[in-house]
């Protein structure tokens, strides 16, 4: 059962007699990236130039080390920017603000994870394939009771995408100017394979990307803590760049509010 918090809205009244909307509920408060890392073991495998795991903490990278922007064929490839979990290793991060089961979630996806996965193309520049080195995801909303996510990896979800409007998706050499949203998530339903680059990008509709999770298809209400691990007998290490808690989207009686305090702003102006 879903255990959600209700969105509530009131209308107050500001400078000039203009009304602010405001909208209440902790869906929509607090710092929406994982804010602390609770522990860390490298585990085996990995460049000790990769091993700062406040790496994953606060937001996913957009522009890389060198200047270049992070695309899903350029992805997030600096010890700055991402912390590597080697064999038997693994990260735990924690939310301050809880993430929610929230139906106003787009697609019903609560949870974002950023890793620095990236995908291959073929000859004609269509996507032919993902470059995922794999890791274990566990859930818990008081970091002593976990539940494992059976079959989803880390680096399983839609590369990161740092602009919306990059000419060069394959090497990333240029900034774009319209930067993605990094708490909205991809449609799940979007298969990538075949798409050309520009293709792909569109497909995102200003989403940055990343893993997405449902916490309700596992039984949690809430999570406040999510740790990623590796496997002792693991091949590859994957790396993790960052964790976002979903924006919802407003309700009607949200929208209804914010719609009625600009016609009433354009009215107070028209008698001034």
């Amino acid at each position: 059962m879903r255990r959600v918090l209700p969105l509530r809205w009131f209308v107050s009244w500001g400078a000039a007699g203009v009304p602010v909307v405001a909208v209440m509920g902790s869906a929509w408060a607090g710092d929406p990236w994982a804010t602390a890392v609770v522990s860390y073991n490298a585990g085996a495998g990995v460049d000790p130039n990769f091993t700062d795991s406040s790496a994953a903490i606060g937001m996913p990278t957009r522009v890389n080390f060198f200047g270049d922007s992070v695309t899903p064929f350029n992805s997030p490839y600096w010890y700055t920017d991402v912390v590597g979990i080697g064999r038997g290793g693994h990260l735990t991060v924690r939310f301050d603000t809880p993430i929610l089961n929230d139906p106003n979630n787009p697609y019903g996806i609560d949870l974002l994870i950023f890793g620095n996965q990236f995908y291959v193309t073929d000859a004609n520049g269509r996507v032919s394939g993902i470059f995922d080195e794999g890791g274990t995801i566990e859930l818990s909303s008081d970091g002593v009771t976990w539940v494992t996510l059976i079959g989803v990896s880390p680096e399983g979800g839609f590369p990161t995408l740092g602009w919306q409007d990059i000419a060069d998706l394959q090497f990333g050499s240029d900034l774009g100017t319209i930067p993605t949203d990094f708490t909205r998530p991809v449609d799940p339903s979007l298969s990538a394979l075949g798409l050309t680059r520009e293709e792909l990008a569109a497909a995102y509709a200003g989403s940055g990307g990343g893993l997405g999770i449902d916490i309700g298809a596992w039984g949690l209400s809430s999570v406040s803590y999510v740790r990623v691990s590796n496997d002792i007998d693991a091949l590859g290490t994957p790396e993790i760049d960052g964790f976002a808690r979903v924006t919802p989207i407003p309700s009607p009686g949200v929208l209804a509010a914010a719609s009625f305090a600009g016609v009433w702003a354009g009215v107070r102006r028209r008698r001034r």
